[in-house]
């Protein structure tokens, strides 16, 4: 429940504001790593490979960042996808990704055609929908 809500939390906020407070993304990673020593969910390793990706993007952002002197990813968003990976193991992960991403689609595809195609679409909430796709995964792992 926890984690439910503490996702709901994440996904309000970025919704609404796009911002990913720093204090919401990353306690998700030690408390997802905690969950794994209590034997629930996913083995460590597991999660440990997930959470090591988010790392790796957080990273990879940052380099970008200072490289080409432009952001494409929003603060918080690489914290986010360490934590939740941290929690759901790369297996899980890796689907809740895809299923932020067909989210993500959708949405656009949507707003596309109520705008039409000259209005821009702005920046999405790219939390939002992680958050929204990691909550119903962490029931399938959980119940394994």
């Amino acid at each position: 429940a926890l984690l439910g809500w503490w996702l709901l939390l994440v996904a309000g906020l970025d919704f609404d504001r796009r911002w990913l407070p720093h204090r919401l993304t990353l306690p998700l990673l030690p408390l997802g790593l905690l969950v794994a020593v209590a034997g629930i969910g996913p083995p460590l390793l597991d999660r440990a490979i997930a959470a090591a990706t988010g790392l790796a993007l957080w990273l990879a952002a940052l380099l970008y960042q200072r490289i080409r002197g432009r952001v494409f990813l929003y603060p918080g968003v690489a914290e986010l996808v360490a934590g939740t990976g941290a929690w759901l193991g790369w297996k899980a992960g890796a689907a809740a990704l895809a299923a932020a991403a067909l989210l993500g689609l959708f949405a656009f595809l949507v707003a596309r055609t109520r705008r039409g195609p000259g209005v821009p679409a702005g920046t999405r909430a790219i939390g939002a929908l992680i958050a929204l796709a990691a909550w119903p995964a962490w029931f399938v792992v959980a119940s394994l």
